[in-house]
């Protein structure tokens, strides 16, 4: 059985990934108008694309929109990163 096969499942398998690779961000800034912009992001990164291909899919499950990003790494022997944000 994959995690992404039942709601409950991917709901525990995002969980664990978000504790374990995730960033939980809210920001605030002004803007010139004098409104203040709001954004929120759940943020999981990490170097194996199998794993984020499953997080993709446990979204994909629980019917959430996501960013999927790829970053190639500039320093040598580091490797590239595999990020999705849902915000």
């Amino acid at each position: 059985m994959n995690p992404w096969d039942t709601p409950v499942l991917a709901a525990v398998y995002v969980a664990a990934f978000i504790d374990g690779e995730g960033c939980i961000g809210y920001y605030e800034w002004p803007e010139k108008s004098g409104h203040t912009r709001k954004h929120r992001i759940i943020t999981v990164s990490v170097t194996d694309k199998e794993l984020i291909d499953a997080v993709a899919k446990c979204y994909d499950a629980l019917g959430l929109t996501y960013r999927r990003s790829f970053k190639r790494s500039k320093i040598p022997n580091n490797k590239d990163q595999w990020t999705v944000e849902i915000t």
